[in-house]
């Protein structure tokens, strides 16, 4: 049971890395495919700064496309569902973890032949040929 929860949180806190640094992509006007980038960069100023300046770039260019729809808003809230994606995957497993570690007891070890409490039934002297 340990064995199968530590298997499970690591595979759940490598596929949340995996969706936190796979690269974005959305559909904005005159850009079927704009490249927002990993979601993970969406913390950077840098690439808020591009997605701002492509934004008012293709506001420029046609004033009447509604702003929910511009590379700033759409990207952010990508990036957004994206993140809290993985930060739910990496708690999970982290939880999964912390969960096989502290609180699944281990396997009980089975005692070799001749250790352990001796029997209980009276049998003590008894061998298995009858004497």
């Amino acid at each position: 049971m340990k064995a199968i929860l530590l298997v499970l949180a690591g595979a759940a806190i490598v596929v949340a890395a995996a969706v936190a640094l796979v690269p974005v992509r959305a559909s904005v006007p005159n850009n079927p495919s704009y490249h927002c980038g990993a979601p993970v960069r969406r913390l950077q100023a840098a690439t808020r700064q591009r997605w701002n300046r492509d934004s008012y770039l293709t506001k420029l260019g046609n004033p009447a496309i509604p702003n929910r729809r511009l590379p700033n808003h759409v990207c952010r809230r990508k990036a957004r569902v994206r993140l809290l994606t993985a930060a739910g995957l990496g708690g999970s497993g982290i939880v999964l973890a912390a969960l096989a570690i502290f609180v699944v007891p281990a396997r009980p070890s089975v005692p070799e032949r001749g250790e352990g409490p001796p029997p209980a039934n009276g049998d003590e002297g008894v061998t298995p040929e009858g004497g």
